[in-house]
C-alpha cells in the first residue's frame, strides 16, 4: 500500500524513496525546464523532478489529485519523482505572484518555495554560480537553468525570481529570471 499525503509540508517530510499518493491540490508555481517544476499548496511548497523533462504544465496550472510520486533527497534538496503522469485540471491557469523574499528568508524552512528578491545586485562566478548581494549581505546563487544572464551593470539593481535552495549544506537561490530595476 502507498501512503496518501494530503499536503505538500507532509510530503516534504518523507524519507528518501518513500512512494507516496498525493491526494491534495497543487499549483505549478515555477516550470522553467520541463525537468524542475516547483508547486505550491495552501501552505507549503515542493520540487517534482522529471528527468524526462515531460513535465510541460503551466505556471498557473492546478494538478489533478491523485498522483503517485517518490521522495528523491538530492545534495539536501526533497525533490518529488514523479510516477504517474501529472494532469492538469481543466480551465485557465490562475495568475501566480511571488512573495517577496530578502537573503534572511533563504533558510532551510523556505527551501523550493519561489520568491522574488527586489534591487540585488549580482556577480558572475565560475561555472554556474552566482553571487547575490542586498546590503552589506550575500547569497550563493546558482545557474539551475541555464538562463542567458547579462553581465552586471556596475551601480545598477536587479529583481530576481528565485527558489530557496540548498547543495549539501549551502543555502542558495535557484535563478529563475533576472530583471534590471528599471531607472
Amino acid at each position: 500500500a502507498v501512503d496518501t499525503q494530503a499536503d505538500l509540508a507532509s510530503v516534504n517530510a518523507l524519507n528518501n524513496g518513500t512512494l507516496f499518493a498525493f491526494t491534495g491540490e497543487a499549483t505549478v508555481v515555477a516550470n522553467p525546464d520541463n525537468k524542475n517544476v516547483y508547486i505550491k499548496d495552501a501552505n507549503s511548497y515542493s520540487l517534482i523532478y522529471d528527468n524526462k523533462g515531460a513535465t510541460t504544465l503551466p505556471i498557473g496550472t492546478k494538478i489533478t489529485p491523485n498522483w503517485i510520486g517518490k521522495i528523491s533527497i538530492y545534495n539536501g534538496l526533497v525533490e518529488i519523482v514523479p510516477i504517474s503522469e501529472l494532469v492538469a485540471v481543466e480551465g485557465e491557469p490562475a495568475v501566480v505572484t511571488h512573495d517577496e523574499a530578502t537573503i534572511a528568508n533563504v533558510v532551510e524552512a523556505n527551501i523550493n518555495k519561489v520568491v522574488v528578491f527586489k534591487g540585488l545586485t549580482y556577480t558572475l562566478e565560475t561555472g554556474k554560480n552566482i553571487t547575490f548581494k542586498e546590503g552589506e549581505q550575500t547569497i550563493a546563487g546558482y545557474n539551475k537553468f541555464s538562463l542567458t544572464i547579462d553581465e552586471p551593470v556596475e551601480g545598477k539593481k536587479y529583481d530576481v525570481v528565485g527558489a530557496i535552495s540548498i547543495n549539501n549544506s549551502t543555502m542558495q537561490i535557484s535563478a529563475l529570471s533576472i530583471t534590471r530595476v528599471p531607472e
